[in-house]
């Protein structure tokens, strides 16, 4: 079973500099593991599915954060209380 890699931000604007440089994703997982000592390169590099992801993230938002999620604010009422 593969474990999902959590990417920081910090590691997500290095993939899109990466690209952006060398327009390519050839050699980026060399990279990626020599800039933050991921140690074995492919292991632990993120996929080139992530990577793809990433870059179409950027490209339509601009950014490579996630998401802000607004979920309705949960008030606890007698009215909610009683509904449950």
């Amino acid at each position: 079973m593969q474990h999902k890699m959590v990417l920081t931000m910090k590691q997500r604007v290095f993939i899109v500099e990466c690209y952006g440089k060398h327009n390519s994703w050839k050699g980026y997982a060399e990279l990626f593991a020599q800039e933050f000592q991921t140690g074995r390169v492919l292991a632990e590099s993120p996929v080139n599915a992530a990577m793809q992801n990433l870059l179409a993230k950027w490209r339509e938002t601009g950014s490579v954060a996630n998401k802000n999620r607004n979920y309705p604010e949960r008030v606890r009422t007698p009215e909610n209380i009683a509904r449950v």
